[in-house]
């Protein structure tokens, strides 16, 4: 989760975001649009910790998935 990425869906409702600068941004900014956030399993650093953070102000559920899920 480290490069800035926008994947859009076949529906136009649901975009997804990669990199973590990306989502700390948009739950700063436009928390909201955020239905949901997945990490990675087994991820533990402080740039993860202010995003989980930001989505506990929120009430945004977290969801750990394995890497190959991402």
């Amino acid at each position: 989760m480290t490069k800035k990425e926008i994947h859009k869906t076949d529906n136009n409702d649901c975009e997804w975001l990669f990199g973590l600068h990306t989502v700390q941004a948009i739950l700063k900014t436009s928390a909201s649009k955020v239905q949901e956030i997945r990490v990675q399993k087994g991820r533990d650093d402080q740039r993860l910790k202010k995003i989980l953070y930001l989505a506990e102000q929120q009430e945004i559920p977290v969801t750990w998935v394995l890497r190959s899920d991402l």
